[in-house]
């Protein structure tokens, strides 16, 4: 497995984007969307957070995505307590993973 690097923002959130939706069985419109879904969510948090390991500041990423950077901030650590705590996730979070992504 390849370790995915930084290349540019536009193209980096595109490529992560496409990678979580397969993982999670989401569209991409839904994760770039408003609704907050409980099956949704995690994958949105997903995006946010390979972004941000691949080295963009919060900014950087709220940009990208449309958000703010305290939602950016907020989802990465729901995330994180998520992946503590929900087995259920780990699926989902492991074919991430497998395409090269750190979480």
């Amino acid at each position: 497995m390849v370790i995915k690097t930084r290349t540019d923002l536009d193209s980096d959130a595109a490529a992560a984007l496409s990678t979580v939706a397969a993982a999670f069985g989401v569209a991409k419109d839904d994760i770039t969307g408003r609704t907050r879904a409980t099956n949704i969510m995690p994958a949105r948090f997903t995006w946010y957070r390979i972004l941000h390991r691949l080295g963009y500041t919060l900014t950087d990423v709220a940009k990208a995505t449309g958000r703010t950077h305290g939602a950016i901030h907020s989802g990465i650590r729901t995330l994180q307590d998520q992946m503590d705590t929900q087995r259920d996730l780990h699926q989902s979070l492991s074919k991430v993973r497998l395409e090269g992504y750190e979480l």
